[in-house]
C-alpha cells in the first residue's frame, strides 16, 4: 500500500538503506518503505536522541539494543546489524549516555 503513514519513533527498531534511494523502516510489527534517503531520515530522528548511525547503511534505535559487540549490534529481536569500526567507539559512548539518562 502506498500513502502517508504516521509512525511512532518508539516502534522503530532500525532503518536501513534500500534500493533507489529509499529506506526500509523496520518496526516491531513489520517493515515500511519510505521514499527518503537515510541521511534525511537521520536528520528527522536525531532530535529524539535514541538513534545512531552505526553503519553507512543502518540507523539503530538504542531502545532495541541487547548488546554491542565488536563488529555488530545485537537487537532484542535477535537481528544483528553491522557496526563500522570507526563508528563503534562513539556509538558505545552515546549509548552509555542514553542508557545512563534512563536510570
Amino acid at each position: 500500500d502506498q500513502g502517508v503513514f504516521q509512525i511512532s519513533v518508539k516502534r522503530i527498531l532500525y532503518v536501513e538503506t534500500a534500493e533507489s534511494k529509499n529506506v526500509l523502516i523496520h518496526l516491531e510489527e513489520g517493515t515500511v518503505t519510505a521514499y527518503l534517503s537515510l541521511r534525511q531520515i537521520q536528520e528527522e530522528l536525531n532530535r529524539f536522541g535514541r538513534f545512531y548511525r552505526c553503519h553507512n547503511s543502518y540507523l539503530v534505535n538504542f531502545d532495541f539494543i541487547r548488546a554491542i559487540q565488536r563488529d555488530c549490534v545485537l537487537l532484542t529481536d535477535g537481528k544483528q546489524l553491522p557496526v563500522s569500526r570507526y563508528r563503534r567507539k562513539e556509538m558505545v559512548k552515546q549509548y552509555m549516555e542514553y542508557v545512563g539518562g534512563l536510570l
